[in-house]
């Protein structure tokens, strides 16, 4: 187990070292994906903002909640959700698309999963400024808790690091896996308070909530940019799902990285 480890953390710290790799590697890929359009991945932020509106009216109507306090709720919460998601959703599929590249040439499979991350980073900074606009616009404000976003963010992006990985080495070796983990999160996204607040489950269920990680790493993004700082809770358990899923994630890794390529 300890050599298993060691194997583990000594590929993680090699892909760190390649940092100009994977970040040049994570940028083309946004590139590539928008070649040839004209407003590249502002085509996200503009969907999102026509789903937002729309949602914004017909699910503040069906919980009987104020519009302007709806529209300040939902973005940043939708926004960091599809950052979240796109770790495991992509991230599943990492592997196999990355095939030509892994068999051809030695590959740090950890620097891979930190493109995707860099990569997924890139498109959000297209979208947080819509979830900044719409709470200024309806009646958020921006404090000195604003700035608390920078170290939610280092905690999501490290955290999407592993889950990322984890996705993709359980989808390579189970192919069926990827259906069950897109429907898994599809299942997770109205699980988890994205489109209602944790207020609306009253006090005898509103602790369910927090038995969702998902729930804290969203919270760590969302209340900084409504002007509020993150609850302790939100840290601690965002923190501690980081820190057990990276040694968990490097020691399976650790454990399979020889047998990676025969997966194929």
């Amino acid at each position: 187990m300890a050599a298993a480890f060691r194997i583990g953390l000594s590929d993680f710290v090699e892909s760190l070292m390649l940092y100009r790799l994977w970040l040049h590697q994570g940028r083309a890929s946004v590139l590539r994906q928008y070649q040839r359009t004209v407003l590249g991945p502002i085509w996200h932020t503009l969907s999102i903002a026509l789903f937002v509106v729309v949602m914004g009216i017909i699910w503040s109507t069906i919980m009987k909640v104020e519009f302007s306090r709806y529209m300040t709720f939902l973005p940043a919460g939708l926004v960091t959700w599809g950052m979240l998601s796109g770790y495991v959703l992509e991230g599943s599929t990492m592997l196999v698309a990355m095939q030509g590249q892994i068999l051809s040439t030695r590959t740090s499979y950890p620097m891979l999963a930190m493109a995707l991350v860099w990569k997924l980073f890139l498109v959000f900074l297209h979208q947080i400024p819509l979830c900044i606009i719409a709470a200024l616009i309806f009646g958020g404000q921006v404090t000195w808790a604003t700035a608390l976003i920078l170290p939610g963010l280092v905690i999501v992006c490290i955290t999407g690091v592993w889950m990322a990985l984890l996705s993709s080495l359980l989808t390579l070796k189970f192919r069926d896996a990827q259906t069950a983990t897109a429907t898994l999160m599809q299942v997770l996204m109205f699980a988890t308070p994205i489109f209602w607040s944790k207020d609306l489950l009253g006090k005898k269920l509103a602790h369910l909530a927090d038995w969702n990680p998902m729930f804290h790493l969203v919270e760590l993004i969302r209340q900084p940019v409504l002007g509020h700082a993150p609850s302790l809770i939100n840290y601690q358990v965002a923190i501690a799902w980081m820190i057990i899923g990276m040694l968990v994630t490097i020691l399976i890794y650790g454990h399979v990285r020889r047998r990676i390529a025969y997966w194929f």
